[in-house]
């Protein structure tokens, strides 16, 4: 029952063999860093959140921004993929200090719109040491196999169907690695490595983002943050904190806190939100026992039966 609460921790760390799916919710909120793991088979979820920022690059702008974001992530035909649509809708108040363009402008409308998908390429398996009683230096000795990471690929594309504030020529291709270390059952550690824009050399970006998060309870878990933009323009590198909240087993709430580590730019955001899914997973299992191994469906009960019951009952962490 341990390993079922760390799922809160915004990655999967337990499920069968090729099995993707939860009883908790697995939300990437309120972290920018993306699990490799998918929601699971006809799970739909919805991550959303409004955040408020002040950005200024001493000597060119600042500027004042609001906005909302949301991330809608599907599980379908395979355990292991998932698809995925993020979207961003964002109010800027902006003050140039640079001559040739204007002094001060407003712009809002849909600022991003990204499409892509995820698939689980490889997921590391770790030894439970909770059943070794013979010896106590085995049973809390570290698992090496921890340092190897589960792996999942993204790609997706960047698409030009945005506000007339935010358009660029032309659709730009995203591609990504995702890691994801769990080093214990509290403690866990996901790496993004994203590329976009990659087949033109003027417009090209590389990002990486680490998160370290720690499950402080069964209803509570806190995450530190870094990120790094580069580019021809520009090397931009962030720090975040944050805070996840789980309702129950179909609703997370978050908080977070990031800022630039750059001397000449001051970016602070604040941000609130909640993640929350339409849950259509069917379990199922093979009984060998049957002729040609017949396939069982686990029926659920219904959905909005379950959402609007009592909570689930807390068990010890």
């Amino acid at each position: 029952m341990k390993k079922k609460w760390i799922a809160f921790a915004f990655i999967i760390s337990t499920f069968q063999a090729i099995a993707q799916y939860t009883d908790i919710i697995n939300s990437n909120r309120p972290s920018l860093s993306e699990t490799p793991f998918s929601v699971g088979s006809d799970v739909l979820q919805f991550e959303t959140g409004f955040f408020k920022e002040r950005h200024e690059f001493k000597n060119f702008y600042e500027s004042e921004s609001f906005g909302t974001n949301l991330s809608i992530r599907y599980g379908k035909f395979l355990e292991n993929l998932e698809f995925i649509a993020d979207l961003t809708y964002r109010y800027d108040d902006v003050k140039n200090d640079i001559i040739r363009l204007p002094k001060s402008y407003k712009a809002y409308g849909i600022s991003e719109f990204t499409v892509g998908a995820k698939y689980l390429v490889y997921k590391q398996e770790y030894e439970d040491k909770s059943k070794e009683i013979r010896s106590w230096k085995r049973r809390t000795s570290f698992d090496w196999k921890r340092v190897i990471p589960s792996v999942g690929v993204y790609a997706g594309v960047n698409t030009n169907f945005v506000g007339p504030d935010y358009k660029d020529k032309g659709m730009a291709p995203k591609v990504g690695v995702l890691l994801h270390n769990e080093f214990s059952y509290r403690f866990n550690l996901i790496t993004n490595f994203y590329s976009t824009n990659f087949l033109d050399k003027d417009k090209s970006n590389f990002k990486y983002i680490v998160t370290a998060t720690y499950v402080l309870h069964q209803d509570w878990s806190v995450f530190g943050e870094t990120e790094g933009n580069l580019n021809h323009l520009s090397d931009e590198f962030y720090a975040g904190i944050g805070l996840g909240y789980l309702v129950n087993q179909h609703l997370q709430l978050d908080v977070s806190y990031r800022t630039a580590l750059n001397l000449d730019l001051e970016k602070p955001t604040i941000s609130a939100g909640f993640s929350w899914r339409l849950d259509r997973h069917t379990d199922s299992y093979i009984d060998h026992e049957a002729e040609d191994n017949e396939t069982i469906e686990i029926v659920r009960e219904p959905f909005w039966k379950r959402i609007f019951k009592k909570k689930y009952k807390k068990k010890e962490f």
